[in-house]
C-alpha cells in the first residue's frame, strides 16, 4: 500500500511540475484596421528554442484565433508580427522590439527563429501569456 501510495505521489508531482511549466491559451489577433493583413508569431518549444510561424491572413476589421502553446519556466511570451499587404508604399507593420526570422514569400515554421543565419528578419513585440485564457493582440490604425 504504501509503494502505491509513492507512486501515485511521484506522478501527481510530475504533473504538477509539467503543468507549471506548460501554457496553452488562444492569442486572438484583432483586425481593426482597413487593411488586410499578414501575421507571424513566435512561440516558445519544449526545449526552450524559439519558432517562428507565419502567414496569418487577417481580413480588414476582422480577427483570429491561433492555440497557443508555450513550454516556459517563469512567464509565458509570444511575439507577434503584422505587415499589411497594401502597395509597399503605403505598406504598415507592427512590431519592432525584437527580431527574428522570417519568410517574406511564403508560409514557413523556423525552428531556432532566434539564433539561425537568414535571409529576412522583422521586428516583433512581446504579449505575455495567461494559462488557459484568451490572449488579444490589437492591431489598430
Amino acid at each position: 500500500m504504501k509503494r502505491i501510495l509513492a507512486i501515485v505521489s511521484s506522478v501527481f508531482i510530475m504533473q504538477q511540475s509539467y503543468s507549471q511549466t506548460f501554457m496553452r491559451c488562444n492569442l486572438v489577433l484583432r483586425n481593426n484596421t482597413s487593411d488586410d493583413l499578414s501575421v507571424s508569431y513566435m512561440y516558445q518549444e519544449k526545449d526552450l528554442s524559439w519558432t517562428s510561424v507565419g502567414w496569418y491572413k487577417i481580413p480588414k476589421y476582422n480577427q483570429a484565433s491561433i492555440p497557443v502553446m508555450n513550454y516556459s519556466n517563469s512567464e509565458g511570451i509570444v511575439y507577434v508580427h503584422g505587415t499589411s499587404t497594401k502597395l509597399v508604399a503605403r505598406r504598415r507593420s507592427w512590431g519592432s522590439r525584437y527580431e527574428f526570422c522570417i519568410d517574406k514569400q511564403n508560409a514557413f515554421r523556423i525552428y531556432h527563429a532566434n539564433k539561425v543565419s537568414c535571409k529576412s528578419k522583422a521586428g516583433f513585440d512581446a504579449v505575455s501569456l495567461k494559462n488557459n485564457h484568451d490572449i488579444v493582440y490589437d492591431f489598430n490604425p
